[in-house]
């Protein structure tokens, strides 16, 4: 199973969600997209954001790889200091799983 989700290395929720529905928001209103969100109750795209420190982003991806993802797509946003940040953890986290 395959997850695609935003993960985000970052202490900025809020501004994070924001961003997220900007730059993810329009894939809500693709009607298969739509009625994953509606199962799952949420409002768009940036409500299935993986958000936090390392140590949050890691418990959240371990909790979909113990459901049965086997493959992670991660989707960096932000300054590029978080988007550094995200994809240095994405990468170590990729060779720790090896």
């Amino acid at each position: 199973m395959q997850s695609v989700t935003q993960a985000q290395v970052q202490a900025f929720h809020q501004r994070f969600y924001g961003a997220g529905r900007a730059e993810f928001g329009a894939a809500g209103d693709m009607p298969a997209y739509r009625a994953v969100l509606d199962r799952g109750g949420k409002a768009g795209p940036e409500d299935t954001a993986v958000l936090g420190d390392e140590e949050t982003v890691a418990k959240e991806l371990k909790r979909f790889a113990d459901a049965g993802t086997t493959e992670f797509l991660v989707c960096p946003v932000g300054t590029d200091s978080e988007v550094e940040r995200t994809t240095r953890f994405a990468l170590d986290y990729a060779t720790a799983q090896q």
